[in-house]
């Protein structure tokens, strides 16, 4: 039970952000996710901060969507004085290059999709795939993928999926394959034996919504700018969903409450070597965001 109202940057006494920062830390602490091999530097004048500076608003969009498919980061350099080494690695620019080919030119004044082309002509992409008109990206390492058009956002590796769909509709992983009939939420299967998701005795699936304070006013219809927190009680959104897991043996399906400790057993079907459940995030009239599942 909150003692406060949630605050807009602390997580202790939101449940749903908690969830969140332990499914973060396991996709990226404990090393789920790949890193990625794919490398985008871009170059900068050291000289940038001049007034008249056309790289004023740095970064700029492309560079931050490229951060979607592999690692982007800033090389301060001297333009007049650049080395062998500088010159000859594909890189994106910002420094005023002029003739180099193995450089993109940032500011040339042609569109992002040209400049695009340009740049998959210097580096590899492996898995990734960036699609500005469409809004789709995939990582080089093929683990995390993002459908601005469908809304949805997918992370897939060995030992833990993630799923996040923002209206109604049904998306599938490797492993977790989810359906919702209503609003956004966020889905996170992974395996707690550092087993592969489909060999794993014991797994913990996360099923999140959304918290607020009771009374909270925003500006605008979005919910973006808060005009006033709100108190006490903390509400959480209803979110109800059907998943399937695939792999694995016969399995039993435990819901628990925000302390972790088990609400009773779920309903689950063990059929065709796949486990499919309901999940409410008011299982029994109380929060529930995690399942365990044990096999």
């Amino acid at each position: 039970v909150n003692e406060a109202p949630v605050s807009t940057f602390a997580i202790a006494g939101d449940p749903v952000a908690t969830f969140s920062f332990r499914a973060m830390s396991l996709l990226f602490l404990r090393g789920d996710v790949e890193s990625s091999g794919l490398c985008f530097p871009i170059y900068l004048n050291r000289e940038f901060r001049a007034a008249d500076d056309p790289v004023t608003d740095y970064p700029f969009p492309l560079p931050r969507r490229l951060g979607l498919v592999g690692r982007v980061g800033t090389v301060l350099v001297d333009p007049k004085a650049l080395s062998e080494s500088e010159i000859s690695r594909p890189h994106l620019s910002l420094a005023g290059e002029a003739g180099n080919p193995n450089a993109v030119d940032l500011l040339d004044g042609s569109s992002r999709e040209a400049q695009l082309r340009e740049i998959r002509k210097r580096f590899d992409f492996g898995k990734g795939e960036l699609d500005l008109r469409r809004g789709f990206a995939r990582s080089s390492t093929g683990e995390i993928e993002m459908d601005a058009r469908g809304e949805t956002f997918l992370v897939s590796t060995p030992k833990s999926e993630a799923l996040v769909l923002c209206r109604s509709g049904k998306l599938d992983g490797r492993v977790l394959s989810v359906e919702q009939p209503g609003e956004a939420a966020t889905y996170l299967v992974t395996a707690l034996d550092g087993k592969r998701l489909e060999e794993s005795n014991r797994l913990l699936l996360c099923h999140l919504t959304s918290v607020m304070n009771s009374g909270v006013r925003f500006r605008e219809e979005k919910g973006i700018h808060i005009q006033s927190p709100g108190q006490l009680p903390v509400l959480l959104r209803r979110g109800r969903a059907e998943i399937q897991l695939k792999g694995g043996g016969v399995a039993k399906v435990y819901a628990l409450d925000l302390t972790g400790r088990r609400i009773g057993e779920v309903n689950a079907k063990n059929t065709g070597g796949a486990v499919s459940f309901p999940v409410d995030s008011l299982e029994a009239g109380q929060p529930c965001l995690a399942y365990e599942i044990i096999r």
